[in-house]
């Protein structure tokens, strides 16, 4: 659609005029796009991307499929989110190309969604494309019947092959409709069946099952260069916290020594940007060298907790040092004046000739280190890490440590240089969504990293994120995914932005930040009224009329079930504890049968089983732990790890001093006994 005053979305594109980034480049005399479509009514950074493209987008909603019907037309669906680099790569190479918008605004209804807006869109999507293509990936591009069945799912197309493609589908389309009908009922009951979460009704033997998915992980090690597999390589967070909560309970030596090894090879490379802190995505290669450059907002979140957690666990200093600088970067660079989160920073930013490059923000020319640095400087650092004239990506450096440095201050005076050099170069765009449930993970972090650390401030922080975060993304009892610069959107949560959120409240109640106690059973309450349907929990309420999708599996994040399960190890009896149980019994034998996807779950069982070695016995001084009595006598082992030191063990029941002779006493507590603190 040509933009002009006549144009439906006229009045909201002045409206938004120099609020946003104008990426298109079709640019009239005037100066303004030539193109507008739906998207520009849209809040969604990725989605205002778009809105300039000549593609004529809808936004994901009903009136987008009633229009395919009503037409006769298919449906292209294409899914990303704004820091995408290939998503950027086919927007330029087709979104942008007036012939390839012409074929599809005149045969296809076009429909453009924000994975982060949208998850359980994208996650029974992006299903079809693992199902059909044996991987995934974004951005997502599939084709769709009017009634939303896949018949075709992929990921990145070039120009000439997307144009081809459409091309023999709208053929297909004429001439042979009802085989597209037929495959498209295939893989959406396929895609549905696979999603339903209907599995045997064998129970895990957890005793089996948790030391085989050690073995299987310790399989997958790469002892050369840390983590697990070989390129691409991403930190797998869920893995490397199983490995902790494992460790504990086990006293598995291998697990520890792999878990530290691995966070100190990440925090050296080139993975971790040591100009401004903050770890990538994740690595292109198996040495984490060559990061792919976007910060997504929840792996800071989750690697700052576990380096938190490790780093008193394993008496490691400098993965605390490692966990600060995490978190101020996200205060430097992903928060916003109120105290929430943003979700991410791009990979993509204009170089020194104006062109749009990956990672020309964060790399390195020689001739700008001469510029920047004294030649001792550049010495030092070739010494120290993998430096030379040549470069070591693309004629450009990226800073990998090769030898470690005791000298702190000569490294701290080259950072200055580097980061004020840094600030002449484009700025990749920010991310601004604030998303509920990756806010939600940050402020779990904060709380339980500031309380392991001693580090006040921290919790402080999470804090007041949780109270804005209430003020900003719940209306009247209920909660919204996303908001932008705090303000709240009409898009109802999902199940993993209330899971994660109680995660949080149990985190700010558990450091003993704030009673939170009642709302965090509310918010239970919640949970279960609106995602446990049949005796399973589903991702979306039955409201928002989404795909049904039963997901326990970890994915870039610690799956929803997970952080429900951990949240419902906090209530060793009563409802909850029942609850718990019937979460667990739903989920079959599908948790052995995949076992390394359901990491999280597994870490969950290892928090029930384990009280003392859970989230709340890693205190800076021993352990720390609070258990409410039903009434009952019950007792209390207490274990001591064996690469933990204990300083001194003081007991108290209902706040009356206990002695306690050594860490490996039992304690029997009187019937009458409402809470023991160790």
């Amino acid at each position: 659609m040509i933009l002009n005053p006549e144009s439906p979305h006229f009045e909201t594109f002045n409206s938004k005029k120099g609020c946003y980034l104008v990426k298109s480049k079709h640019i009239g005399d005037s100066g303004d796009p030539v193109f507008i479509n739906e998207l520009i009514e849209s809040t969604s950074p990725y989605l205002l991307q778009h809105a300039h493209n000549p593609v004529e987008w809808k936004q994901w909603s009903p009136g987008a499929f009633e229009q395919a019907r009503q037409a006769n037309k298919l449906v292209f669906l294409s899914i990303g989110y704004a820091t995408c680099h290939w998503c950027h790569v086919m927007e330029k190479e087709s979104f942008e190309d007036t012939e390839v918008a012409a074929f599809l605004n005149r045969h296809f209804v076009a429909i453009k969604v924000d994975r982060e807006q949208h998850p359980v869109v994208d996650d029974f999507y992006m299903t079809s494309v693992q199902l059909i293509q044996g991987q995934g990936g974004w951005p997502l591009s599939a084709f769709l019947l009017p009634d939303g069945s896949p018949f075709v799912a992929a990921t990145y197309f070039p120009k000439d092959r997307f144009l081809s493609v459409l091309q023999q589908i709208q053929h297909l389309w004429q001439t042979q409709p009802d085989q597209l009908k037929t495959q498209g009922q295939r893989v959406h009951a396929t895609v549905s069946r696979y999603l339903s979460g209907q599995n045997s009704e064998a129970l895990v033997n957890w005793g089996e099952a948790t030391p085989a998915l050690s073995d299987e992980l310790m399989a997958m090690r790469d002892q050369s260069s840390g983590g697990f597999g070989s390129a691409p390589k991403f930190p797998q967070e869920a893995w490397l916290q199983f490995l902790l909560y494992h460790h504990l309970d086990s006293q598995d030596e291998d697990a520890g020594r792999h878990l530290v090894y691995s966070l100190k090879k990440m925090q050296g490379a080139g993975i971790w940007d040591w100009v401004a802190g903050g770890f990538h995505r994740y690595a292109v290669d198996g040495d984490w060298l060559v990061p792919h450059f976007e910060k997504m907002l929840y792996n800071q979140a989750q690697l700052l907790l576990i380096y938190a957690q490790a780093a008193l666990v394993f008496d490691e200093p400098d993965l605390a040092v490692t966990a600060k600088n995490v978190a101020a970067f996200v205060n430097a660079e992903m928060q916003d004046d109120r105290g929430l989160f943003y979700a991410a920073l791009d990979a993509d930013s204009n170089d020194d000739q104006g062109t749009s490059k990956e990672g020309a923000y964060y790399v390195w020319s020689w001739a700008e280190w001469q510029a920047l640095l004294n030649e001792a400087e550049i010495s030092w650092l070739q010494r120290h890490f993998d430096v030379q004239e040549q470069g070591n990506f693309e004629g450009h450096h990226i800073l990998h440590l090769k030898k470690p440095f005791v000298d702190q201050g000569k490294w701290h005076l080259i950072q200055e240089k580097l980061q004020q050099g840094r600030m002449s170069k484009a700025r990749p765009i920010t991310d601004d969504k604030i998303i509920l449930s990756w806010n939600a993970m940050m402020i779990e972090a904060l709380a339980w990293a500031g309380h392991l650390l001693a580090d006040d401030s921290m919790q402080q922080q999470a804090l007041k994120a949780l109270e804005v975060l209430t003020e900003t993304h719940c209306d009247r009892g209920r909660w919204y995914r996303v908001g932008y610069s705090g303000d709240g959107q009409n898009i109802p949560a999902v199940l993993s932005d209330l899971a994660n959120l109680a995660a949080a409240m149990w985190a700010i109640h558990e450091t003993g930040l704030k009673e939170l106690r009642q709302p965090l059973e509310a918010l239970l309450v919640t949970i279960k009224k609106d995602f446990w349907r049949h005796g399973q929990l589903v991702k979306a309420p039955a409201d928002l009329q989404l795909p049904v999708v039963v997901n326990a599996k970890d994915g870039a994040v610690v799956s929803a079930t997970a952080k429900i399960l951990m949240v419902l190890s906090a209530f060793p009896s009563g409802e909850w504890s029942s609850w718990r149980d019937d979460i667990l019994n739903s989920l079959g034998n599908s948790v052995t049968e995949q076992n390394t996807a359901h990491a999280g779950i597994h870490t969950a069982q290892l928090m029930a089983k384990n009280h003392v070695l859970g989230q709340r016995s890693l205190t800076r001084k021993g352990m720390s732990l609070t258990w409410e009595s039903n009434g009952g006598a019950w007792s209390l082992s207490l274990q001591c790890p064996t690469n933990w030191h204990w300083q001194f063990v003081q007991c108290k029941v209902d706040g009356t001093d206990m002695d306690v002779k050594n860490q490996n006493t039992e304690l029997f507590l009187p019937p009458h006994a409402k809470s023991v603190v160790v």
